[in-house]
């Protein structure tokens, strides 16, 4: 008599964990839909310039699809593209998106362009510029004609000649942030970019163009 009473017990138990079991990747496919839904709204806040709209979306929907790379990316540009400006979170963001998708290209341009910005500590300035060089040359391993990753090497390439230049001339000159900058003139990146068609290259029909922040459908 208690194998009898057992028995259906355990059946019922069974039933409810297979149940349980079943409804766990309709949740998981309802929590992708809301994050791809909330994911459009806030791209259309970032179009329309409403950009603290935007970030709540952009986190919305991060929280709920935590392995969602975009939103994560998207958040970053917020962070770094707009007047919420925060670098930090820019940073935070987008070493996110990079940890799940980590041969991203467009991900990967966009941390070549946050190690530009500008740096008056010297050492922090050549961490950077070694960072940018081995990224760039990540960016063009996965994609050979990438324009970023072409530019950077080439201004490397032109910075690297006039400090050896310089060098020869000026053995004495100690070389600083500003007058490196100085050294690199228009004339001299106008020698490597003929080859490179920015504008045209990356915005054929009117497209985007590299500094154009929109993100895209």
């Amino acid at each position: 008599m208690t194998a009898m009473k057992t028995a259906p017990h355990h059946l019922t138990l069974l039933a409810v964990l297979f149940i349980a079991l079943a409804a766990l990747p309709l949740a998981a496919s309802a929590q992708m839909v809301s994050a791809q839904a909330t994911l459009a709204d806030g791209k259309e806040a970032f179009r329309e310039g409403r950009y603290a709209e935007a970030a709540r979306a952009f986190e919305q929907a991060a929280e709920a699809d935590k392995d969602n790379a975009e939103a994560y990316y998207l958040l970053a540009r917020v962070y770094y593209e707009t007047p919420l400006r925060d670098e930090k979170k820019a940073d935070k963001a987008l070493e996110r998106a990079l940890e799940i998708e980590p041969e991203n290209v467009q991900f990967l341009v966009a941390r070549l362009e946050q190690l530009k910005r500008e740096s008056w500590n010297f050492f922090t300035e050549k961490v950077r510029e070694v960072q940018r060089r081995q990224l760039a040359a990540q960016i063009l391993k996965l994609d050979p004609a990438n324009a970023y990753g072409h530019e950077e090497l080439g201004v490397g390439y032109i910075r690297d000649f006039w400090r050896y230049r310089n060098a020869i001339m000026l053995p004495g000159l100690k070389f600083s942030q500003r007058s490196m900058k100085a050294d690199i003139s228009e004339s001299a990146l106008a020698m490597y970019r003929p080859e490179l068609d920015f504008e045209s290259d990356l915005a054929p029909d009117g497209g985007a163009s590299p500094g154009d922040t929109r993100p895209r459908q």
